[in-house]
């Protein structure tokens, strides 16, 4: 289908300096300042087709309103490439999702980047519950060229169902 470059249907993809990915938030916000500003300011919500499927997004007033896929954990294992107590360890497609017991054993992970990447292509999302939050995480892709990233939309997906679950709220707050 040809890129629409006008109107409330667009085609969007994502790049890491090494792989392309299936999704990446706060790229497809910057996408849709952008288009807001420059080509369609009243076409009003509009949406992505990606790799993940469809992305709407909306305004309200001044903000962006993404509305992100869930990306539900299944459980699965992993060799120990983090150097600390796991208390689950889940996976999807493309991510592993790591339990720790306490927010200290994320803020302290110095994991093994080159081990992690021998180990698996697939990202690591580390979390635990929040001491002043709900949860707190980590983001670790070295299979995709970003060791760390220091918040991604994408494992969002991943986690927030997961703590939703977990702690019974629909609304959460994160760090």
């Amino acid at each position: 289908m040809p890129v629409n470059t006008t109107g409330s249907y667009w085609h969007i993809r994502w790049f890491t300096p090494t792989v392309e990915v299936p999704l990446c938030g706060h790229a497809t916000l910057a996408c849709a300042a952008v288009i807001h500003r420059e080509f369609s300011p009243s076409s009003w919500p509009i949406t992505f087709e990606s790799a993940s499927g469809q992305l709407t997004i909306d305004i309200d007033d001044d903000a962006f309103i993404l509305d992100f896929p869930a990306n539900v954990a299944v459980p699965g294992g992993m060799p120990e490439a983090l150097g600390t107590e796991i208390e689950e360890c889940l996976t999807t497609e493309d991510f592993y999702l790591m339990s720790v017991p306490e927010e200290t054993a994320v803020r302290t992970l110095c994991p093994d980047f080159s081990k992690i990447v021998s180990l698996t292509e697939d990202s690591i999302i580390v979390t635990a519950p929040g001491e002043s939050v709900d949860f707190v995480s980590r983001f670790f892709g070295p299979g995709v060229g970003i060791d760390e990233d220091p918040v991604t939309g994408a494992a969002h997906c991943v986690l927030t169902p997961y703590w939703s679950k977990r702690l019974g709220k629909n609304k959460l707050k994160a760090r």
